[in-house]
């Protein structure tokens, strides 16, 4: 980088010596007094001057160019992290479903449990039960089968309701219900 800097600084200074000095003298003769002398380099200050403006119009174009790149760039960078905002709080959704999930599998699988274990009692103590005895057992029987069918329900309602997404589509895919 620096030794394109100097290079650039050696090309103009040789172009404003052939120019603003030997040019003049070689076309003009030498000049008779100091003033006369100075005008020789009006002609190579104005193009300077022209040309340093140019280089200030040019740097204010680029510096317009990327502005408008940086604003893009930034656009893009809201919309990358409004869609990951939005996956993010869909994944949230997803592991609180799957907690109730896993609580109602394992309030269902305790219960089973429950019940086969007094289902079991039950049944070893039947041999050695009265007729009232053997009543209350039907009626214990048939409220087993009332709260078995009530868990059922709760349970085939757990399973019935839609998921976030649909399966087909994936997990960026809101479904209709959300």
């Amino acid at each position: 980088m620096l030794l394109g800097v100097t290079s650039v600084f050696v090309v103009v200074v040789v172009v404003w010596f052939l120019l603003g000095w030997l040019a003049p003298v070689a076309l003009f003769g030498r000049p008779q007094s100091p003033d006369a002398a100075g005008g020789t380099f009006g002609a190579v200050e104005a193009l300077f001057s022209g040309l340093a403006f140019a280089g200030l119009i040019i740097a204010l174009y680029l510096q317009k160019v990327e502005l408008a790149l940086q604003r893009e760039e930034l656009a893009q960078t809201r919309a990358e992290l409004a869609r990951t905002a939005d996956s993010q709080q869909m994944t949230q959704e997803l592991v609180g479903r799957q907690v109730e999930v896993a609580r109602a599998a394992a309030l269902a699988t305790a219960a089973a449990q429950v019940f086969e274990f007094y289902a079991g009692r039950v049944h070893r103590l039947e041999r050695s039960f009265t007729e009232q005895e053997k009543s209350n057992l039907q009626q214990m029987r048939r409220r087993r089968d009332e709260a078995l069918a009530d868990l059922e329900t709760a349970y085939d309602a757990l399973r019935a309701t839609p998921p976030p997404f649909s399966a087909a589509a994936g997990p960026n895919a809101v479904s209709e219900g959300q």
